[in-house]
């Protein structure tokens, strides 16, 4: 059975603009206890976006030149989605587009953002597509570990 995006997503995120600090708009993302923030150009379009993650690891730098707009730490890796999507497919689309983040649009209005860790925990596990650049550890290590063990056996077999 197909998982709604809406169940899933997050509501609305907020927007900043191009020019905004990065301290700016970490103050937003705390104070709306947000995942991301939408980052628009002097138009109005969405340009990228900004997670709560990357800010505040850019500002534990604590360097000048790591203070200056939100536009330079930006990712521009987004997938757009319809409201009406299924979850699956867009989780696909994330992977093959190698994105973190995922906009979902009812029909060119912004609801809401889904992120692919979000996604992930949401689908069930036969549902998720196999992708080489989003392997995690917790996948990766067992496997690693059972190579070793069958090289370890059939070296101490000969």
């Amino acid at each position: 059975m197909p998982v709604p995006l809406a169940s899933v997503m997050s509501p609305i995120p907020s927007v900043c603009p191009a020019n905004r600090s990065i301290i700016e708009c970490a103050r937003t993302i705390d104070a709306e206890s947000a995942f991301c923030l939408l980052v628009i150009d002097g138009r109005g379009v969405v340009i990228g976006v900004v997670t709560r993650a990357d800010v505040h690891a850019r500002l534990m730098r604590r360097r000048a030149r790591d203070r200056g707009p939100v536009r330079n730490l930006m990712r521009t890796d987004i997938v757009w989605c319809q409201l009406a999507d299924d979850l699956a497919r867009v989780h696909a689309a994330m992977a093959t587009d190698k994105a973190s983040i995922a906009v979902v649009l009812d029909g060119s209005c912004v609801v809401g953002a889904l992120s692919k860790s979000r996604i992930e925990r949401a689908l069930p596990r036969a549902q998720q597509p196999v992708s080489d650049w989003h392997t995690s550890r917790r996948t990766l290590r067992p496997q690693l570990l059972a190579a070793r063990r069958a090289i370890a056996s059939r070296a101490g077999a000969r």
